[in-house]
């Protein structure tokens, strides 16, 4: 079953801040306009926009140690 969020509620479902939530919506975040002042997000779509950027191995982290041995050389 979807549920249908707002930004504000939205951005608390997935632990970000509704700056980073807006941010996603410019980045191509399916949503719906009711009317003008309202913005709507389905629960499916934002699922399926968080599981395009899913990390499925240590690449980020050995990246960031890449990054800080290379700043304490």
């Amino acid at each position: 079953m979807s549920i249908w969020f707002t930004p504000k509620l939205g951005a608390q479902y997935c632990s970000v801040t509704p700056r980073t939530f807006r941010q996603w919506l410019k980045l191509g975040l399916s949503h719906s306009r009711p009317n003008r002042k309202t913005i709507l997000v389905n629960s499916e779509d934002l699922d399926e926009f968080l599981r395009r950027f899913m990390v499925s191995d240590d690449r980020v982290d050995k990246l960031v140690s890449q990054t800080l041995k290379e700043l304490n050389a």
